[in-house]
């Protein structure tokens, strides 16, 4: 498997006609975390309501995968519009901040309420990621840029879900098997944390650089 960087790059040759054509629309970054928030919300009221309306149907659950596809796609387009438009104003920063932590709450979360899903570890896991990026930005805090160093960064939280979503939609006996998937990434989130946390104070000693790492 290509490494994370250039799978990124590819991506956004891919996305390069499509980035034209909404910058030829004047379309604003801000726009694409509204899009990434509305999928999420979407996708998480179906992973609720579905369930009481076709009982026993699992195989839709690659929606999941495929809706977290969708929503790194977006953030890489988004980026990218953002770096075209010399954008990056501190409210569209702010929104992006709070559009990815409300897109990763309304898509994860209601996997907890999902048949047979372990609820407590999900909503534990999701919390995790919450913390890692409170740790990212809280660097700001003390003279660091925002941290998104791994190994658990939102884009690796988004493959754990996927893979949630792809085993469970190809075998639902299957799902006894999550906590050996859950609890090792919640360690690693964890771990993440931590090293979010020692790259800040690292960043914000004296004659250091404070750019935090990017996704």
């Amino acid at each position: 498997m290509p490494p994370l960087p250039d799978l990124k790059r590819r991506a956004r040759e891919m996305l390069r006609p499509l980035q034209d054509k909404l910058v030829a629309r004047g379309a604003a970054p801000v726009q694409l975390t509204y899009a990434a928030v509305g999928l999420s919300t979407a996708v998480g009221a179906m992973i609720v309501v579905i369930p009481g309306i076709l009982p026993g149907t699992h195989a839709w659950l690659v929606l999941l995968p495929a809706a977290l596809a969708a929503r790194v796609l977006l953030g890489i387009l988004r980026d990218m519009l953002a770096a075209e438009q010399a954008s990056q104003t501190p409210n569209s920063l702010l929104l992006r901040e709070i559009g990815d932590a409300l897109s990763d709450i309304l898509l994860y979360l209601p996997l907890a309420l999902y048949p047979g899903m372990p609820a407590g570890l999900i909503v534990g896991f999701v919390a995790l990621g919450l913390c890692t990026e409170i740790a990212g930005l809280a660097a700001l805090q003390i003279g660091a840029g925002r941290r998104r160093e791994g190994p658990m960064a939102m884009n690796d939280r988004a493959i754990v879900f996927g893979i949630v979503g792809l085993i469970v939609a190809m075998d639902p006996s299957a799902v006894r098997w999550l906590p050996w998937l859950l609890v090792p990434a919640s360690a690693l989130a964890l771990t993440t944390i931590a090293s979010r946390m020692r790259a800040a104070l690292r960043a914000s000693a004296p004659g250091t650089d404070a750019r935090g790492n990017g996704d």
